[in-house]
């Protein structure tokens, strides 16, 4: 059970950084373009990124979108 006054830190610990969110954001964007819609992997910045990838970035902004949408 948690506290209510550990909740602005737990909030704190568990939201990702704001530069991974910005990450996770680009990654399903660059997915989401017609010519990249059927492709498994792209190439984003120089990096190989995968489908996984895209998964992986959709989880992130959930969670950093649920914490926000407590906090306010």
């Amino acid at each position: 059970m948690i506290h209510p006054g550990q909740i602005e830190a737990c909030n704190a610990i568990f939201t990702p950084p704001a530069e991974e969110v910005a990450h996770a954001r680009k990654i399903i964007a660059a997915f989401e373009r017609p010519e990249n819609a059927a492709r498994g992997a792209i190439s984003l910045d120089g990096q190989m990124v995968e489908r996984l990838h895209a998964d992986m970035a959709k989880r992130t902004i959930a969670i950093a979108d649920a914490i926000a949408a407590m906090a306010h």
